[in-house]
């Protein structure tokens, strides 16, 4: 029922707002899904050489049941190429990203001093924070990130906050139009759609 996320009301009545907001959803139909195969195992036998396989024979004959096996070992074998093939189709992540200039930049002047934020890079944010020094107001982990303007809200990350809708924007602005309440004073782009966020600000300036 966790796994159904925001299309029913059910996890959000279970969890509570604020834990709804944090949880990732779909790993609870990660482990739904493994929880069924035992089920799918029996259908499968039942279906090869059991009861199944009987009844159905019996009712519209040996030839429609090997079809419908076809059938469905068909749809089985094109859903799993269309889930291993799909990130190549709609890609879910940037193109791999040079972190080396950024992380010098980081490294010199005593840039590291100040926090950075990161936009559109996707779980290479991560990388970049393994490899400097400074701080970034954002985080790759909801729980964990220190500033309670991140934790007390549901956007998962400011670096992709345009997926939150007008909410992840606003979250974003809001670090953006105080930057010196958070020690924020570099921005790393890796997406042209936040381009209007913060050149409005440094104009507003």
């Amino acid at each position: 029922m966790l796994g159904t996320g925001g299309t029913t009301p059910i996890p959000k009545m279970f969890l509570g707002e604020n834990a709804f907001n944090i949880l990732t959803l779909d790993r609870f139909t990660l482990w739904a899904s493994i929880m069924s195969l035992p089920m799918l195992g029996e259908f499968a036998y039942r279906f090869i050489q059991g009861d199944i396989k009987i009844l159905m024979q019996e009712k519209i004959g040996a030839v429609y049941h090997r079809l419908a096996g076809a059938v469905l070992a068909g749809l089985f074998i094109f859903m799993t190429i269309f889930t291993m093939t799909l990130g190549y189709f709609r890609p879910s992540q940037p193109a791999k990203i040079k972190m080396l200039p950024i992380v010098n930049f980081l490294s010199q002047d005593q840039h590291d001093h100040w926090r950075y934020l990161t936009l559109g890079f996707g779980d290479q944010m991560a990388w970049l924070a393994a490899q400097t020094k400074a701080l970034s107001v954002d985080g790759n982990y909801h729980s964990a990130r220190r500033l309670p303007e991140l934790t007390t809200r549901p956007i998962e990350r400011l670096e992709n906050s345009k997926f939150k809708g007008v909410e992840g924007i606003g979250s974003l602005q809001q670090f953006l139009t105080v930057p010196e309440k958070y020690n924020l004073k570099y921005i790393f782009s890796n997406d042209k759609f936040y381009d209007p966020c913060y050149i409005s600000v440094a104009g507003s300036d």
